[in-house]
């Protein structure tokens, strides 16, 4: 077989099947729950970004949403490692945990925007690039914002940052951090069932 037919099967006609499909990066409507898993460490092992540490790469790993008709949500986020051999050679080990709410804008047909009010507590530190050296607990409040691009109406890849204002617990003062957005999260959207 000459190799432009080859071509033509591999590449195009798969494309040509695809038409009939739903219009790419249509965002869920209404009702819907969303899982998100941090996907920077497969990015990290793939395109390396010049990073020292790849496990350097935001405090969470997981997050949940559960939107209403309104776009609002409650969420919640998890992100942990812990060093089973706790030496002081290796990485020290964190816990970061926030819950909160949210609501979400569409932009354009496949971006929307979120804002939201969360409440975070960490202990160890928040796993951002600088630092890892920093060893406390933190409780605290404040506003995030995020960008969201919808693949299609069931993934879509999230960024977000953060601006918490709390209490250093090691310390006992009050603390200012900021959390850049690092990480990128592969999001899955399922619809809620109706009531």
């Amino acid at each position: 077989m000459p190799k432009r037919y080859f071509l033509f099967i591999t590449f195009v006609l798969p494309g040509f099947l695809l038409f009939g499909q739903e219009a790419p990066g249509r965002q869920p409507e209404g009702r819907a729950h969303s899982a998100g898993l941090n996907a920077s460490p497969l990015l990290v092992q793939l395109i390396p970004f010049n990073r020292s540490n790849p496990k350097v790469l935001g405090p969470y790993f997981i997050t949940y949403r559960v939107y209403t008709d309104k776009n609002r949500a409650f969420r919640l986020a998890l992100g942990w490692d812990v060093d089973a051999s706790f030496s002081a050679d290796e990485a020290q080990s964190h816990f970061n945990f926030r819950m909160g709410v949210e609501r979400r804008r569409k932009i354009a047909e496949r971006w929307s925007y979120s804002m939201g009010w969360d409440v975070a507590v960490s202990a160890g530190d928040f796993n951002l690039p600088g630092e890892k050296e920093v060893d406390s607990g933190f409780i605290g409040l404040g506003p995030t914002w995020g960008f969201e691009f919808f693949l299609n109406r069931s993934v879509s890849l999230s960024t977000e940052v953060s601006l918490w204002g709390g209490l250093d617990l090691n310390e006992g003062i009050p603390r200012l951090q900021v959390v850049p957005p690092v990480a990128l999260f592969l999001n899955v959207w399922r619809p809620r069932k109706k009531k």
